[in-house]
C-alpha cells in the first residue's frame, strides 16, 4: 500500500513549464474521449430543472446515470447551462453536456460529451484507502471520478492545483499512479476612485514608429532612448486614492496591479495622479497594463456586454522569474495574469497584454479549453483579440502580432493572416492551426466592422464547449448573426467561413463587395525611413496604391502643413521641420490612419 501512495505522490508534484514560444509549445497526454457532438434538438427550457431533465429524456440517461449542474451563464440574449455527466453519485471526467438557450427559454444547441459507463458490481479501486488519504491530503483540490484507460471506465483520482511555476495543472491518476491525463488550464499573455496621468506604448513602439525590431528599436535590457521614449503617448486611466495614507494605487473595478510572483518588485505607488515613466523603470510596465486592460474591458461593456471578467483581475507585471513567457491562471480567486520580463517585457506589448486578458475573458464566458481545435480556437480569439484591437492605433503590421515582444532574436512572433484550408490543413498544434480561425474573424472585421464582429463573436463564445470543432465555432457566430442582427451580415460572414473550409454552404449569393485578406492594410501604405528623419539625415517617404492626403499636426493639435500624394507618394522633407513630435493623419478614400513622427 505504501509502494502504492508513494508513486502517486511523486507524479503529483511533477510540473510543467508554460512556453509563449510555438517552437517549445508543451505537450499533454492526450485524454481518449469523443468529440462534442452538436445537435439543435427542439424545445423549451425555463430554468434550471427543466433544462436538467429535458437533458436526461434527449440523451435517455437511466439510472445510475445522473447529470450535475456546474454552471449557468448569461449573455446578451441567451443562457447557457453546463452539465456534468455522473454515475453512481461520481463525475465523469469531461464528460459534459452544455445546452445554450434563448433568454425566453428556446434552445439552441445542446454540446453532448456524454459517455457510455458498463456497470462494474466490485470496485474498480482495488486500495480505496489510499484514495481517501490522498483526496484528504488534497482536500478540496481533488475528487474521485470516473475515467476511461483502455476502452474501460475505473474510478480515478482526479486532481486541480498550481505548482510552483504558478501554473494551473490538472490532472487525472489511476490506482496504479499511471497518469491517464495531464494538462496546464493557465494560458500563455477607505478607497476613493480617481483619475491619474501616465505614458503608456499603444500598440508598441515599433509598430507605433512604422519600423521594425532594430537599430535604435531594441530591447538592449529594458534601456531606453529618445527614439523609444517618443513612441510614449500621455493618457489617463482609472486608479485608486487611498486617504489613509494619501496614496495612488493602480487598481480599479476591471484590474488590480500586484506582486505575487518572484521577482519581488513592488507595483508602483504615487503621492500625486502622475505616473510617467519610460520603460527603464519598473512602473512604465504598471501603467501600461492597466490602461489597456481597462481600455478594453470599458469597450466591451460599451457593447452591451457586461458579465465578461466582471471581477478586479489580478496582475503582476514582472512575474515567472524573468522567463520570456506570460499566462493567465484561472485556478486562483480572483484568476491572475502573469508577465514575463525575458527579451522584451512581455508588459510593454499591447498584443500580449490583450492577447492574455482574451484567455480571461473566454474562460469567464465558457470555462472550457480541451481538446486540440478548442485549444487552437482559444489562442486564436487571443491573437484575433489583439490585433483588432492595435489596428485602433496603427495599420503598420498588421498581418502580425507581437511585433516588439516578437518578430526578433528572442522569438518569431505570429502572423494573424494564413491561407490555410480547414480541415486539411490542420497540423494538430494550437498554435500553427490557430491563424485559421484568426484570419477568418480579421477578415469578418474588415468586412462588417469591429464592433459588429465583437458583437457576434463575445456572444457566441458563452455557447462554447470542450471538445468542439472549429466548425462548430463558425456556426454558433452564424447563430448570433442571426440572433442579434437577424442576419444582416450572413453573407460576409458565412462566405468568408466558406472560403476558410469552415462551413460547407451558403444559403444566399456571394457578395460582390466582400474584401479579402491578401493583407490587411487595404491601400499597402508603407512609410520608410522614420528613424533617419528622426535624426536629421533623411526624409519620410509615404506610398499607397491609392491617392492620398497627409495633414501634419503639432502635439498641440495645430496644423502644420498638408500633402497630396503624386505618382511618387508624399515626401516630407526633414529639413522643413523642427524638432519636436508630429501626428501624420493620412486619408485614403473614407479612411483616417494616424501616424506619430519625431525630429530630434
Amino acid at each position: 500500500m505504501k509502494s502504492i501512495l508513494t508513486i502517486l505522490l511523486s507524479v503529483l508534484v511533477t510540473g510543467l513549464t508554460a512556453q509563449k514560444n510555438e517552437q517549445y509549445a508543451k505537450t499533454e497526454n492526450v485524454y481518449a474521449l469523443s468529440t462534442s457532438k452538436l445537435t439543435h434538438p427542439i424545445g423549451v427550457v425555463l430554468n434550471e430543472e427543466q433544462s436538467k431533465q429535458y437533458l436526461i429524456d434527449h440523451l435517455g440517461f437511466q439510472e445510475p446515470y445522473e447529470l450535475r449542474l456546474i454552471n449557468i451563464v448569461e449573455s446578451q440574449n441567451q443562457r447557457h447551462y453546463t452539465f456534468i455527466q455522473t454515475f453512481e453519485n461520481k463525475d465523469v471526467y469531461l464528460a459534459e453536456v452544455k445546452m445554450n438557450t434563448l433568454k425566453n427559454g428556446t434552445i439552441t444547441s445542446v454540446f453532448n460529451n456524454s459517455q457510455e459507463i458498463q456497470y462494474q458490481k466490485e470496485s474498480a479501486w482495488p486500495e480505496m484507502e489510499i484514495a481517501n488519504s490522498i483526496e484528504q491530503k488534497f482536500k478540496h483540490d481533488s475528487k474521485l471520478v470516473w475515467a476511461q484507460k483502455n476502452g474501460e471506465y475505473y474510478k480515478c483520482l482526479f486532481v486541480n492545483y498550481t505548482n510552483q511555476n504558478n501554473e494551473n495543472i490538472v490532472q487525472l491518476l489511476d490506482a496504479t499512479g499511471d497518469q491517464l491525463h495531464i494538462f496546464d488550464r493557465s494560458q500563455h499573455f477607505t478607497e476613493t476612485d480617481t483619475i491619474v496621468k501616465g505614458y503608456v506604448f499603444a500598440p508598441d513602439p515599433v509598430s507605433s514608429a512604422s519600423t521594425t525590431y532594430g537599430g535604435s528599436f531594441i530591447d538592449a535590457n529594458d534601456a531606453t532612448n529618445p527614439s523609444i521614449d517618443d513612441e510614449r503617448i500621455d493618457v489617463k486611466v482609472k486608479a485608486t486614492f487611498n486617504t489613509s495614507d494619501n496614496t495612488f494605487y493602480l487598481e480599479n473595478d476591471y484590474i488590480q496591479i500586484l506582486d505575487f510572483d518572484p521577482p519581488a518588485i513592488p507595483p508602483a505607488t504615487s503621492l500625486s495622479p502622475d505616473f510617467y515613466f519610460d520603460r527603464s523603470e519598473s512602473g512604465f510596465e504598471n501603467f501600461n497594463v492597466i490602461y489597456h486592460i481597462t481600455q478594453q474591458q470599458e469597450y466591451i461593456q460599451s457593447l452591451g456586454i457586461n458579465n465578461l471578467v466582471n471581477y478586479a483581475i489580478h496582475v503582476d507585471c514582472h512575474a515567472l522569474n524573468g522567463s520570456d513567457n506570460s499566462m493567465f491562471n484561472p485556478n486562483f480567486n480572483p484568476p491572475r495574469l502573469f508577465f514575463g520580463e525575458g527579451g522584451v517585457d512581455d508588459a510593454e506589448d499591447t498584443d500580449v497584454i490583450i492577447h492574455e486578458y482574451s484567455h480571461a475573458i473566454m474562460h469567464s464566458a465558457s470555462n472550457s479549453n480541451v481538446g486540440a481545435e478548442r485549444n487552437a480556437l482559444d489562442e486564436a480569439f487571443g491573437d484575433y483579440m489583439a490585433a483588432s484591437y492595435s489596428r485602433l492605433y496603427t495599420y503598420w503590421a498588421d498581418c502580425c502580432v507581437y511585433n516588439w515582444d516578437g518578430h526578433n532574436e528572442y522569438w518569431n512572433g505570429r502572423k494573424v493572416t494564413s491561407t490555410a484550408i480547414y480541415p486539411g490543413d490542420l497540423q494538430n498544434n494550437l498554435y500553427k492551426d490557430a491563424p485559421i480561425w484568426s484570419s477568418a474573424l480579421l477578415r469578418i472585421e474588415r468586412n462588417i466592422g469591429r464592433d459588429s464582429t465583437n458583437m457576434v463573436l463575445l456572444n457566441a463564445i458563452f455557447n462554447f464547449s470542450n471538445n468542439m470543432s472549429m466548425a462548430d465555432a463558425a456556426k454558433l457566430v452564424l447563430e448570433q448573426d442571426s440572433l442579434i442582427f437577424n442576419e444582416k451580415y450572413y453573407a460576409p460572414i458565412c462566405y468568408t467561413f466558406l472560403d476558410k473550409g469552415l462551413v460547407s454552404s451558403c444559403k444566399v449569393s456571394r457578395p460582390g463587395n466582400l474584401v479579402g485578406l491578401e493583407d490587411l492594410n487595404p491601400y499597402h501604405l508603407k512609410m520608410l525611413n522614420s528613424e533617419g528623419f528622426a535624426q536629421g539625415t533623411g526624409n519620410i517617404k509615404l506610398h499607397a496604391d491609392e491617392n492620398f492626403e497627409v495633414a501634419v499636426y503639432d502635439v498641440s493639435g495645430k496644423l502644420i502643413n498638408n500633402y497630396i500624394s503624386n505618382s511618387k507618394g508624399v515626401t516630407l522633407v526633414t529639413s522643413n521641420f523642427e524638432a519636436g513630435v508630429y501626428i501624420l493623419k493620412i486619408s485614403i478614400e473614407n479612411e483616417v490612419n494616424s501616424i506619430k513622427i519625431s525630429k530630434y
